[in-house]
């Protein structure tokens, strides 16, 4: 198999993931002599390499709302690192420059940043190293920094497990499983955990572990984002899908009916009605065959806890593997 057909078969998101929270964590930690987070170090590449000036340009340069935007560059301006400075042509216009302070800082960070290349790309092939590039763009960059500062403590983990050696690793499988013996293990890349980043108006970049929903401006294309939705996730996900793609239609009575029809609890909280609980819950026991019985809900207050009638487990065969 050829590089690009195995990062076309899974190793590009796997790739890019992992260096992405490696990278994480080694910017936040160069810059921290310098006094900079590592979504404030953006801003300063930016305006050194891309001549950005206004707060809106700063906005598209990164892919970030005016909102998180704003109040970064305010602990840029409180730091002495920027200033506003209102446009001499059109005075409603306010351009960002780096001060004497931030300039100088220039080549400090530029040299940090690729001490933290330098030692990700360590051992990495000319694929490896295109697949990085081509992941990381200026629109994605801040949302992405904003989730390591945000999520350090995720990051550090993630990162610490990506350094774990061969000994390490069977140490941690022996803590669950004392017998295990390191002769009868071998490493094998399963699945990858999705994570998104979304660029939130309010918040900037955010760390999403479910599956989005993501749909065009004229609703013709929708999508799927993120972890493939289980079985106990999936009929919410399509719920959504059809009130983002067809709102006016789910409005209709005719929709109304027939949705209610798939899922009686439709828009109803069923917490607040026990009666319609235990015929979902006797509902879903008898489609799915469940060998535990639902309890029972006669006399029922609701905001209390269910008396437990699970009774007898009927035996089961597992599934053949």
């Amino acid at each position: 198999m050829s590089a690009l057909e195995e990062l076309n078969n899974g190793q590009f998101g796997y790739l890019t993931s992992q260096t992405r929270n490696a990278f994480f964590a080694g910017l936040d930690r160069e810059m921290q002599p310098s006094g900079l987070t590592a979504a404030q170090f953006v801003v300063v590449i930016g305006a050194m390499r891309y001549r950005t000036r206004t707060a809106n340009d700063f906005c598209q340069l990164a892919g970030v709302e005016p909102g998180p935007m704003s109040r970064l560059l305010d602990r840029l301006e409180a730091k002495g690192i920027v200033l506003r400075v209102r446009g001499l042509q059109d005075r409603r216009q306010v351009n960002i420059t780096l001060t004497e302070k931030g300039a100088a800082l220039y080549p400090e960070i530029n040299a940090r940043l690729h001490k933290v290349y330098r030692t990700l790309l360590n051992g990495f092939s000319e694929q490896e190293a295109l697949a990085l590039a081509k992941a990381t763009t200026p629109s994605n960059i801040i949302p992405q920094l904003q989730v390591g500062e945000h999520e350090f403590a995720l990051v550090k983990y993630l990162a610490q497990q990506l350094k774990l050696s061969r000994e390490e690793k069977m140490a941690a499988l022996c803590h669950y499983m004392p017998e295990a013996k390191d002769g009868d293990w071998r490493l094998w890349q399963a699945g990858q955990r999705v994570q998104i980043i979304k660029n939130m108006p309010d918040k900037g970049g955010v760390l999403k572990l479910g599956t989005e929903v993501v749909v065009s401006a004229d609703r013709s294309v929708s999508a799927l984002l993120g972890a493939s939705p289980g079985g106990s996730t999936s009929p919410a996900i399509m719920l959504s899908l059809l009130e983002k793609v067809f709102p006016d239609r789910v409005k209709t009575s005719a929709w109304q009916a027939k949705i209610r029809e798939i899922v009686p609890s439709y828009k109803k909280k069923l917490n607040e009605d026990p009666q319609l609980l235990a015929a979902t819950w006797a509902s879903t026991a008898e489609t799915l065959q469940l060998a535990i019985a639902s309890p029972s809900l006669t006399s029922f207050v609701p905001g209390t806890a269910p008396a437990d009638q699970s009774g007898q487990v009927q035996k089961r065969s597992d599934i053949a593997l």
